[in-house]
């Protein structure tokens, strides 16, 4: 097989591009189509990460016929971040051939150089904070906002050169772990600690949704997660592309603020020194849209989640708490009352990811109630040589 390479930058190869990953997918039942709207903003520059990134989606072709697809990420916050010289790799599907890997990837090497980078990680599509990582470990339809992909492209990752950077942990609850007795004690003595911190909890206020995300995006976020692998800051761009995407599938009693309430009331408006956020677990829904967000399908969506209330899983998304405040007990109080909520809104499962495999802090709060990972997910890294090796 004769495998060639071209840059997917004519509307007819983005809709390849965008379209190819049915080639890959097409017999298994666990994949859910991406919205392809959205990934073609991503991939089209119509999206606030290229206000500081950028996105080479590649094609490669044998005898014509498309037989994968990537994409060479750059990503100057991230380096300016950090002080690094990296590239990413992102996007990438293709069917189960180590010369259509190494084709692909060997494109994003060669882009990668050019602008100057002397490491490949990957995947990470387009940043940390969208879908990152492969599926190393678990089988399975992904839970809402997490990454999916056939069992063999580590493999081909590998025979490219290409090891383990970090893992990623995926934890899953059931109802019998989200009952499980060993809350009544732990949140006891939780609120007598977040009581001598004058700390209380709130249900996000929609009404004031833009203002809630800035709060997260650009306070609690960098100061909780700043310091961990991989920390991508959130620009204003990008947190009001948030708050209007994410605004008609927000659950207000499963997003929890932490406010540090001030002893005096003229010092001014409670501090902001938790965030927790959780969300139904769309996918079984959206898999029925097939990738695209008709009018009919919309109306499908409104029907299974609002009426039927057929969704029975939940994902904590994000949470984290400004280091002064990570022993405080506030953090048993918030997963507490997002459990729940959930419960008493028909859930029936919790998925807590990702968790870095270097985060000892919240996976000790998630190991404690004897649950360890399901899914694993990895991220690859390959440093260039100066030969171009």
């Amino acid at each position: 097989m004769t495998v060639e390479v071209i840059r997917a930058d004519s509307d007819r190869s983005r809709r390849e591009f965008i379209r190819f990953p049915r080639v890959v997918y097409r017999d298994d039942p666990d994949w859910v189509p991406p919205l392809e709207a959205d990934e073609l903003a991503l991939v089209g520059g119509r999206h606030p990460f290229w206000e500081h990134g950028q996105v080479v989606p590649f094609l490669a072709l044998a005898d014509g016929r498309p037989v994968g697809r990537v994409a060479a990420i750059r990503n100057d916050l991230h380096n300016r971040y950090h002080g690094r010289r990296d590239g990413f790799f992102g996007f990438f599907e293709a069917v189960d051939s180590a010369e259509v890997a190494r084709a692909l990837l060997g494109a994003v090497e060669v882009q990668a150089r050019e602008w100057g980078f002397d490491t490949v990680y990957g995947p990470v599509s387009p940043s940390m904070n969208d879908l990152v990582g492969w599926v190393v470990e678990g089988t399975g339809m992904p839970t809402f906002l997490m990454p999916y992909n056939p069992p063999y492209y580590p493999r081909l990752a590998e025979a490219c050169g290409y090891v383990k950077a970090m893992d990623l942990y995926a934890y899953l609850a059931s109802r019998a772990d989200l009952e499980n007795p060993r809350w009544g004690r732990m949140v006891q003595a939780a609120e007598r600690l977040a009581e001598r911190s004058r700390i209380r909890l709130r249900r996000v206020d929609m009404a004031r949704l833009e203002a809630e995300i800035r709060a997260f995006a650009l306070d609690v976020y960098p100061a909780a997660w700043g310091q961990n692998w991989g920390f991508q800051p959130i620009t204003e761009a990008e947190l009001k592309h948030m708050a209007r995407s994410l605004r008609p599938v927000l659950v207000p009693d499963l997003i929890l603020f932490a406010e540090k309430v001030p002893e005096n009331p003229d010092d001014g408006p409670p501090e902001v020194v938790g965030v927790l956020i959780a969300s139904p677990d769309y996918n079984p829904v959206l898999k029925r849209l097939n990738g695209r967000l008709t009018p009919w399908g919309l109306l499908r969506f409104i029907w299974e989640v609002k009426i039927r209330r057929s969704l029975k899983r939940t994902r904590v998304i994000a949470f984290g708490m400004k280091p002064a405040y990570q022993q405080t007990g506030v953090a048993v109080l918030m997963v507490h009352r997002v459990v729940q909520n959930a419960l008493r809104l028909g859930f029936e499962e919790m998925e807590v990811s990702w968790v870095l495999e270097t985060n000892r802090a919240m996976r000790n709060i998630v190991e404690n109630f004897g649950l360890r990972p399901y899914r694993t997910y990895r991220i690859f890294v390959r440093k260039l040589g100066p030969d171009g090796s």
